[in-house]
């Protein structure tokens, strides 16, 4: 399936206690990743609600006392934090427009509209934005955990992994708990030590203080389980979360991967269904599309990428880029050059392991597979397991006729896992069985 998991854990934690009036500094109540994605994190477990109210109650508030600075800096956060909960880009200038005025009315030791502004860059993926917004609210308020949280979390999408764990340990001294943990295990993960990740997510499941919290920390857990090869243990971590949160399109979405991994694909389509008709992410969207058209339902698929279409320009109206999940598509489904370009502009603003597969992908489809396999190799380079990267490079290996090392990688993605995707893992069992009968 589709990794596409944009960091930006940040959002909901500084929207949550700037909304209850809290001293945010140093609490951070929530966080999320995601994933990715899609376009920014885990919209699926939280309840719009909340945000709504807060909404409308910030903005009575602000018709009363339109100086609140502080105010403006909640109502911008809570419009990002809406964006994602809705899947809706149009809150994203609303956010821009709210924490610009909040600046102007302090931009002096205004640090929650830096963080603000933090969040809403990482939402736009805006990476080295976000950055110089974290940086210069540290300036200020040099022991805020959550706008380490924020840096890490850029900092991870820019490429500098070593960084970004020691942001994430300067954010656990500050603040113990699941929102550094959670960036711990993702750290973790990235070099490829599962054992690690896993144990920082359960310790961030431990220390859940909400639902959405718990949700978030099941729906990873299932994660790792799939990078470890171990779907059944990912359909019970996802299966826990939904006992608790049966609405989360997050944790349906999980389970979707968990049981296509195991082969009940029409389970795996019920559940693509429903988190797409809750919480149509755009990734959930290429995702449904792939499983439809492995199953045999040509004109379901053509539907779902056709929704994909109207969201990218939608996003793109926003002052958003899906990166790899546009990339990917235009490679697959569209124009193999236009995905070098839109790979090549994303590699400038993320140079994330999935912006280099997603582009390795794009050079192969474009038939620059020399150019393929250098950006291929920069996505595995820190032994993240991940098969869908070993099958690109598989298959981009097998097209330069190296084929002891195409045959090593695929093997190692079907080991991974089987049935890593509904569409790519046979593809990936028919070139290996072709490449071991051509020797």
């Amino acid at each position: 399936m589709r990794q596409t998991r944009v960091v930006v854990f940040v959002v909901a934690a500084i929207a949550a206690v700037a909304v209850a009036g809290a001293s945010w500094v140093s609490t951070p109540t929530t966080r999320h990743r995601a994933a990715t994605a899609g376009v920014v994190a885990t919209p699926a477990v939280v309840n719009a609600d909340p945000v709504t109210s807060s909404i409308a109650r910030t903005q009575a508030h602000l018709r009363e006392v339109p100086r609140d600075w502080e105010a403006w800096a909640t109502l911008g956060l809570d419009y990002v934090e809406q964006a994602k909960v809705t899947v809706d880009p149009t809150y994203y200038p609303k956010a821009a427009a709210a924490l610009h005025r909040s600046l102007q009315l302090d931009g002096s030791d205004n640090f929650v509209a830096m963080a603000g502004e933090a969040a809403l860059s990482a939402a736009r993926h805006d990476f080295h934005g976000a950055v110089a917004w974290a940086r210069r609210g540290l300036r200020i308020d040099p022991d805020n955990a959550v706008l380490y949280g924020a840096l890490c979390d850029a900092l991870t999408q820019l490429g500098h992994y070593t960084a970004a764990e020691h942001a994430a340990r300067a954010m656990e001294l500050l603040s113990p708990g699941g929102d550094a943990e959670a960036r711990l295990s993702y750290a973790a993960e990235l070099r490829g030590d599962l054992v690690a990740a896993r144990g920082f997510m359960e310790q961030a499941l431990d220390d859940a203080v909400s639902r959405p919290d718990a949700a978030f920390a099941h729906y990873y857990l299932g994660e790792i389980a799939l990078s470890a090869g171990d779907p059944n243990s990912a359909l019970a971590d996802v299966n826990s979360g939904l006992a608790a949160s049966p609405a989360s399109a997050m944790l349906l979405e999980g389970r979707a991967k968990a049981e296509i991994s195991l082969g009940a694909n029409a389970a795996a389509e019920r559940d693509l269904a429903t988190a797409v008709a809750d919480v149509p992410q755009p990734s959930y969207v290429l995702e449904y599309a792939d499983l439809l058209q492995s199953v045999g339902d040509g004109q379901g698929a053509a539907d779902q990428r056709a929704i994909f279409r109207t969201e990218e320009r939608l996003f793109r109206a926003n002052g958003v880029t899906l990166d790899t999940d546009e990339i990917l598509f235009e490679a697959d489904n569209g124009s193999p050059r236009l995905a070098v370009s839109v790979g090549r502009a994303a590699l400038r603003t993320r140079p994330f392991l999935e912006t280099w597969d997603a582009y390795a992908w794009a050079l192969h489809r474009s038939g620059q597979n020399r150019d393929a396999l250098r950006a291929s190799d920069r996505a595995l380079a820190t032994g993240m397991r991940n098969a869908l990267f070993l099958y690109h490079r598989g298959v981009i290996r097998a097209t330069l006729g190296a084929t002891r090392s195409a045959e090593s990688d695929l093997r190692q993605a079907l080991r991974l896992n089987p049935r890593f995707d509904p569409l790519r893992a046979p593809i990936a069992r028919q070139l290996l069985s072709q490449l071991d009968s051509g020797r």
